[in-house]
């Protein structure tokens, strides 16, 4: 993701890029400047030296373990431009079950999620789901037929970490869009590949645009969710589960996500350029962001994990 981000920001003119790589690994070629970082370095106090020293930055990090919290904050502690969604939001999306709860007091109706404190014993034959609650991808995330196979695996450490939802059939989706503090361009409509063995989810990537056929249908979904959260900016994923012309709502993903790597692919132009257009105009000179057509029947772009 970062590598593909860092190529697209690379060809837009005017702008000096630098970042941070695992000194195990070689630096991006896309950069003239990364730092890289060694076991034992304080990886946090070499990321605020970089927000510093620069204008604007993007941070690319997962939610687990408050990462992209931390990051956010720092960027705003740091009065630096932020190319992304602000602390507040990220603060709630990052977890499902803030998430769950703050859609749910706004009516909006989504699979109800758990914790292990709740302890609603509501039997569903479909079968229940664990996963971590700030987890990305499929991370430690298990299907279960059995409640009570379900209760014991949370109370082994669990509690507080991971939630519960009902399993819900269908098609794995997601959805990459542009936010900008209210408004927002459905850029994709993805088939997420998600397959299930020995009880275990495991995430094998997506298709681009696999599921173009339900972009009216997909765009209106986005709209009301923009709409409970309008501090969402930049790049954000919305994984939904699609069962006939049923769409379930399972997280938002306040970040880059694994589809942003065949964006550039399938839309035929560069995305990185396309977000900062439409958040920072006046930085391209132009008073008035307009959005350019799109193409929905394409090829798909297929990306493995």
């Amino acid at each position: 993701m970062s590598e593909s981000l860092l190529r697209d920001l690379s060809e837009i003119p005017n702008f000096q890029i630098f970042t941070t790589h695992d000194s195990r690994l070689k630096q991006s070629s896309y950069v003239s400047e990364s730092i890289p970082i060694y076991s034992g370095d304080n990886v946090w106090k070499i990321w605020e030296d970089c927000i510093v020293n620069s204008d604007a930055v993007w941070p690319v990090a997962p939610e687990t373990h408050g990462i992209l919290l931390q990051l956010t904050e720092l960027i705003e502690k740091n009065g630096k431009i932020l190319i992304g969604s602000g602390a507040d939001t990220i603060r709630i999306t990052s977890s499902k079950y803030a998430t769950y709860n703050y859609l749910k007091d706004a009516g909006f109706n989504s699979n109800p999620t758990y914790k292990y404190l709740d302890n609603p014993y509501i039997y569903d034959e479909e079968g229940w789901v664990g996963k971590l609650d700030d987890g990305a991808g499929c991370e430690d995330s298990r299907y279960f037929q059995s409640y009570a196979e379900l209760k014991r695996w949370l109370s082994e450490g669990r509690e507080f970490t991971h939630v519960f939802q009902r399993f819900l059939h269908g098609q794995p989706a997601s959805v990459s869009i542009m936010c900008n503090h209210g408004s927002f361009h459905l850029l994709s409509c993805n088939l997420q590949k998600v397959s299930l063995a020995d009880n275990y989810f495991k995430y094998q990537g997506s298709i681009v645009n696999g599921l173009s056929e339900h972009w009216d249908n997909f765009e209106c979904f986005v709209k009301k969710i923009v709409e409970l959260f309008p501090g969402l900016a930049g790049y954000v994923g919305i994984d939904l589960m699609v069962k006939n012309k049923e769409y379930h709502f399972l997280e938002i993903n306040p970040r880059i996500t694994t589809s942003y790597v065949g964006l550039n692919q399938a839309l035929g132009m560069n995305p990185a350029k396309l977000i900062l257009e439409f958040m920072f105009p006046e930085l391209f000179y132009n008073k008035v962001f307009k959005m350019p057509e799109l193409p929905r029947l394409i090829e798909n772009v297929i990306i493995d994990e």
